[in-house]
């Protein structure tokens, strides 16, 4: 009895220790899941901050002469045209990741991977033409100290690597909070499901339900089948399969004949004459 009972707490206690442990690893998720959705909080906020002084620092009317790189108007449209559409982007992940709609996200997911696509273009082109040259003698072609060079966009490009970095870093957040919201939505949906799931299964029970029990229950909802009084009624349909037992259905379906037809007999024919005689007159037909 003692290693019984010893056995059986043993056995609880595991149990209690398997469901603490599950419970724990729930809560785990639960906390990673929200975790998820405030990064993408975060990823907004700071895009949102950087378009906005994109916005508030492009002259647009006028070539833009960063260091030694000059920006044409047409390209300062562009990228302004691209930060009011990001903007809008921003604001409907922020409305996807507080109500679980998975496209929003998904749109904003595209959108970071233009912005960063479009990022290292511009690194690119600040990297290739960041370097300035100065003449320190005049007229010396041949001395190699009469001109230095040096890059002069060394803060630009520490910025705009930021921003991309920034970029792929918030597409990774947000590909995995499309992850959680898919499963977070589908947990939310499942109870109505399996409710709804329920009712219909509940609906069939009560309104005879499928196969041959709901024959049986809709037959006994009509009631009896009433045949006329001079119908044979119906034998055991046994051994109806093949020609023969469909030719015996055919047969027993179709009603029976009356025994014999009444004979019907003119009456006096109207202007005089005769009635017919007695071997003019056809017999009872018979049936066969």
């Amino acid at each position: 009895r003692q290693h019984l009972c010893r056995g059986v707490s043993g056995r609880a206690e595991g149990r209690g220790l398997a469901d603490a442990s599950g419970m724990n690893s729930m809560a785990a998720m639960d906390r990673f899941r929200i975790q998820s959705l405030d990064l993408v909080y975060l990823v907004c906020a700071v895009h949102l901050l950087v378009c906005i002084a994109e916005i508030i620092s492009t002259p647009g009317d006028k070539w833009w002469r960063i260091g030694t790189v000059a920006v044409s108007q047409v390209a300062q449209w562009i990228n302004l045209t691209f930060c009011c559409v990001s903007i809008i982007s921003i604001i409907a992940a922020g409305v996807g990741a507080l109500y679980l709609i998975e496209r929003h996200l998904n749109i904003y997911f595209y959108v970071l991977a233009l912005s960063a696509l479009g990022d290292i273009v511009i690194l690119t082109t600040f990297i290739v033409n960041g370097t300035a040259c100065q003449t320190l003698v005049e007229n010396a072609q041949i001395e190699k100290s009469s001109v230095s060079c040096k890059f002069e966009e060394t803060g630009m490009v520490v910025l705009l690597s930021a921003l991309v970095i920034f970029k792929l870093v918030g597409m990774a957040i947000v590909s995995k909070a499309r992850k959680v919201i898919r499963v977070k939505y589908g947990e939310e949906l499942l109870p109505h499901m399996k409710q709804s799931l329920q009712q219909s299964f509940r609906e069939g029970d009560l309104g005879g339900g499928f196969g041959p029990a709901g024959d049986e229950d809709e037959a006994a909802a009509v009631g009896p089948t009433i045949l006329p009084s001079w119908a044979d009624p119906l034998p055991p349909a046994v051994g109806n399969y093949g020609a023969a037992g469909a030719l015996r259905s055919r047969a027993v379906s179709r009603p029976a004949a009356p025994l014999s037809a009444p004979v019907v007999t003119a009456a006096a024919p109207v202007g005089g004459g005769s009635f017919p005689m007695a071997s003019q007159v056809r017999p009872p037909i018979s049936a066969p």
